[in-house]
């Protein structure tokens, strides 16, 4: 290995094979300037230090970016750029004094639409920097060279954890009145942003000229030298992990859905994952708040990176006395798995995970909670203390429970701790008290508001039924022809409180769900089903799959074809398919490509 090699080989931090590694320690034994860079960076990563500042993050990725852009990779080895960021974090050592001397507080920076150097972007200036990302076909600025079809191999080159590309890819389809709406979330999810201490975000003209570049977001990423990029649309990138919105007719009249959805993409390791969304009718500008405060909450957490370190910052919120209502909120940070779909309005979904995190829900944790879910005045609060403790068990929290549908005032909070105790039915007096709700409490008809949408009889008459009863009704419905195709379909994926989701779809279900897919004339009817078939492998399903991500006009169904295709994704002619898609003028189709590809590699 030469000089050049060497460095790229250990900017990528490995794995390395063995022979990989000898060549590495001879060179390093025999070049005392590799060694000696090499070492003085470990060292650096080494030092608790506090985060660079911005503006001088800044000026020396402005520099890293400037000398890659200008001479061929071949003509510019990686000791440059190492220097330039061995600067940069040997300045980030004096952060201290550096802010000491500052005369206002510190605020988050943004990459604004300007060639100038970047300023600050104060939250409550009412000036929200970047906009989203328009369409030139102008290529990114790299010395009058086209934009390559395939990213140079940018692995050499270290990335900062503090900076985040935001790409904002709404659907070309979209209605004026969808796009007013997605507009507004991006406006709102970067004034968001901006509230994260130390976060360089990089959008607005800094990503413009990437509007129409087909390129994979984390190569995109990479070349930004950023170590996240968020990217919002208006169909999950990662669909993989998509809470579907439910298929609704579009009444005359009646408003344009919105929709939201931010992915959060590691540039290191191509993984994604959901971070905020959901769609709504009409989208209201709370909806646009909420899904901002959803994104800044994911950054941040995505920043930490260590889980342990998401649940024990989640744990101490909730025993913050004076955290407010962000309190129930941390508890969903305690739950894990594949989000289902909870309907809580007529016209409203939310995601939710399934289960709570095992050590998570401590005995300080619950009591916690308990005495949200029992005091809190306002009672959504109090309802979604209920929601997130599902599937925990604990006396305290049962007895609560049981005093919570006996006694709260509010219809829903009676509803929600109906369906927590359908976890708990092997507990001491829990089936006495809900067939006495099933029989006795006043609330015979949904509550008016959202929280719940079923009386608390019919809630307390659901949580006395056994999850094997649910899972078959679910089935039933499934496999029940005289019932819309998308009726048919929500079992798969909706739960009114988290139990009668099929684990797995046997071969009838599968068959079903396949028929249901196939005649489908809808879109979103057609995708839900391909979505529902990920875990399925039979060999008939395949020349429709491949057909559909193939030449399906929609990008939702070809999308939802490719996640189909998963499993089958070691044979050749699928894989082939599964390739060619990588190309796709979509980014969700895109994504979901090369996500059925990297499972597959992984098996």
């Amino acid at each position: 290995m030469n000089c050049a090699e060497v460095d790229r080989a250990l900017a990528s931090h490995g794995p390395y094979t063995p022979k990989q590694k000898q060549a590495i320690d001879e060179h390093l034994s025999s070049c005392r300037d590799c060694r000696e860079a090499w070492a003085a960076y470990r060292g650096l990563v080494a030092e608790p230090i506090p985060a660079t500042p911005t503006a001088l993050r800044h000026r020396v990725m402005r520099a890293l970016l400037a000398t890659r852009r200008v001479e061929p990779r071949a003509a510019h080895p990686l000791r440059l750029g190492l220097g330039l960021l061995l600067l940069a974090g040997a300045a980030a050592a004096s952060t201290w004094v550096y802010r000491s001397f500052e005369e206002e507080p510190t605020v988050p920076s943004a990459l604004v639409e300007s060639d100038n150097a970047p300023t600050a972007v104060s939250p409550s200036s009412g000036d929200t920097g970047a906009r989203r990302a328009t369409r030139p076909g102008a290529a990114p600025a790299n010395g009058g060279v086209g934009q390559p079809d395939v990213a140079p191999a940018g692995d050499a080159y270290p990335l900062d954890a503090y900076s985040l590309v935001v790409l904002a890819i709404p659907s070309p389809a979209l209605a004026p009145e969808a796009a007013g709406y997605f507009e507004q979330c991006h406006e709102d999810a970067l004034r968001a942003l901006r509230t994260i201490d130390g976060l360089n975000l990089i959008a607005g003209g800094q990503v413009s000229p990437y509007g129409d570049s087909r390129r994979p977001p984390e190569e995109i990423g990479r070349e930004l030298g950023a170590g996240r990029v968020l990217v919002l649309s208006t169909a999950s990138a990662t669909r993989f992990e998509q809470m579907p919105a439910p298929p609704r007719e579009h009444e005359p009249g009646s408003r344009v859905a919105g929709s939201c959805y931010a992915d959060l993409i590691d540039v290191q390791t191509n993984a994604g994952r959901p971070i905020a969304g959901g769609t709504s009718s009409p989208w209201t500008a709370d909806d646009s708040r909420r899904f901002a405060q959803g994104v800044a909450w994911g950054v941040r957490n995505a920043i930490l990176e260590d889980r342990g370190a998401l649940i024990a910052r989640a744990q101490a919120t909730v025993l913050d006395p004076a955290g407010g209502v962000g309190r129930v909120g941390a508890l969903a940070n305690l739950r894990r798995g594949r989000l289902y779909a909870e309907q809580l309005a007529i016209d409203e979904m939310q995601g939710m995970a399934p289960e709570p995190i095992p050590g998570a829900f401590t005995e300080a944790v619950v009591a916690a909670a308990v005495n949200i879910g029992s005091a809190a005045p306002d009672a959504m609060v109090r309802l979604y203390a209920w929601r997130y403790l599902r599937g925990v068990r604990d006396p305290n929290l049962t007895q609560a429970l049981l005093y919570s549908l006996a006694s709260d005032g509010d219809a829903r909070v009676r509803c929600q701790a109906a369906l927590t105790l359908g976890y708990l039915l092997d507990e001491p007096g829990v089936r006495n008290a809900l067939m006495r709700a099933s029989l006795e409490d006043p609330s015979t008809e949904p509550p008016t508001k959202d929280g719940c949408i079923l009386s608390v009889r019919a809630a307390a008459e659901r949580a006395l039924q056994s999850d094997d009863e649910l899972r078959a009704a679910s089935l039933r419905t499934l496999l029940d022809p005289t019932l819309p195709s998308a009726s048919r379909l929500a079992p798969l994926y909706e739960s009114l409180d988290g139990r009668g989701l099929p684990s797995a779809l046997d071969e009838t279900a599968a068959q079903a769900v396949f028929e249901i897919g196939q005649r489908a004339e809808d879109a979103r009817v057609r995708a839900l089903a391909w979505e529902s078939l990920r875990s399925s492998v039979l060999p008939a399903f395949k020349p429709t799959l491949i057909e559909d991500l193939d030449r399906h006009p929609s990008e939702d169904v070809r999308a939802a074809a490719a996640t189909a295709l998963g499993p089958y994704a070691g044979e050749a002619q699928v894989r082939a398919a599964l390739e060619q898609a990588r190309a796709d003028p979509a980014l969700v189709v895109r994504r979901a490509a090369q996500l059925a590809l990297a499972t597959a590699s992984t098996e």
